[in-house]
């Protein structure tokens, strides 16, 4: 890296959570253009990076999922973010200057249905194509959330079971959190 770039300094927020123990919580890590090499992590935990403002982009075991822009002059800057899922075992913050990579260790490679406390909830079908039917939950959050984190939909309701239309949503992989005094899940679904 060019000289006008300093060795930025990063605090990786860690919350050790054996076993999911504090209510299933997901993390979040930042991770640092010429700072971090390794994320150890668990499946459902948020990757926020932060590049040099220099054009960055954020690939995924080789496929890019993120991207900045740039910005005049070049400094720290907030590039998005990305939400584990599994088989994720790589990323590079790459820019003009050339990549700045590292490994993703998934610790508790477990499935996200498993990161929760609380009863059994129904998420049907799966794939989806328009309507997304959850049952057998009451007075609950639910959030569709995208891989890089960006929330489509926030729905708060009070029934055991609802419907939701992500006939809007762009064909692709999203997450379905629900929260409630029970506790939390979080789901991986494939929209068609």
């Amino acid at each position: 890296m060019k000289s006008r770039f300093f060795v930025f300094k990063i605090v990786i927020t860690i919350f050790l959570v054996l076993g999911f123990e504090s209510m299933g919580v997901a993390r979040t890590f930042d991770v640092t253009i010429v700072s971090t090499k390794q994320v150890v992590c668990n499946i459902g935990d948020t990757l926020k990076f932060y590049g040099s403002g220099n054009g960055d982009y954020v690939t995924i075991n080789g496929h890019k999922v993120l991207t900045s822009v740039p910005s005049s002059p070049p400094y720290l800057s907030y590039i998005g973010q990305y939400i584990i899922s599994t088989g994720d075992s790589s990323f590079c913050i790459s820019n003009a200057e050339g990549p700045w990579c590292g490994t993703i260790t998934i610790v508790d490679n477990i499935d996200l249905s498993e990161i929760c406390l609380g009863a059994d909830i129904n998420i049907y079908p799966n794939p989806v194509k328009d309507v997304l039917s959850i049952s057998d939950i009451q007075s609950a959050q639910i959030k569709i959330i995208g891989l890089t984190g960006v929330i489509f939909k926030k729905i708060e309701f009070k029934n055991t079971s609802i419907m939701i239309n992500i006939g809007d949503l762009q064909p692709g992989i999203y997450f379905v959190e629900i929260v409630s005094d029970k506790g939390r899940k979080l789901y991986k679904i494939l929209k068609q």
